[in-house]
């Protein structure tokens, strides 16, 4: 097995399942193919039903699977960073130009709102701070470009 077919668990995974179901789940490969139909059948309506249950908690179902304490930031970037480990090395890397693409809105938006404006021709534009990037960061740029601009036309 490498390492990207090794999965994370997540606070979900720890919510919905337990260590037996983590046992049955090592054992699969070792038993029959008509077996083991049956058993991933089995975890997996064992999983759900768990999740099911969840929701029939009062206490869980009025804050939500995982909840975030309401004090900690829910932005967009942590969201990201949060989804970051389970993505494959490419995915990571996209998110984390997604990320510093967001950062560097925010901080322009920021810049903005406490400096007086600047001339337009003295402050570089994305454009040109895009020829600083390698062809593969300048295709990864352009996609996130796109995606940004869908994003704002949704909302």
């Amino acid at each position: 097995m490498n390492d990207e077919s090794i999965l994370k668990f997540t606070d979900f995974d720890s919510i919905t399942g337990d260590h037996h179901l983590q046992m049955m789940k090592a054992a699969l490969p070792y038993m029959e193919v008509s077996l083991q139909k049956a058993l991933s059948i089995m975890i997996k309506f064992q999983e759900f039903r768990k999740t099911v249950s969840l929701f029939e908690e009062e206490e869980t179902a009025a804050v939500g699977i995982c909840s975030l304490d309401e004090s900690q930031p829910r932005s967009p970037v942590d969201m990201l960073r949060a989804v970051q480990p389970y993505g494959n090395p490419q995915e990571q890397d996209f998110i984390d130009l997604i990320c510093g693409f967001l950062q560097g809105i925010r901080t322009e938006n920021q810049y903005q709102t406490v400096h007086t404006p600047v001339q337009d021709n003295a402050r570089p534009s994305l454009q040109q701070m895009r020829t600083l990037l390698s062809p593969e960061q300048q295709s990864r740029f352009d996609t996130a470009s796109m995606l940004m601009q869908a994003m704002q036309q949704v909302t």
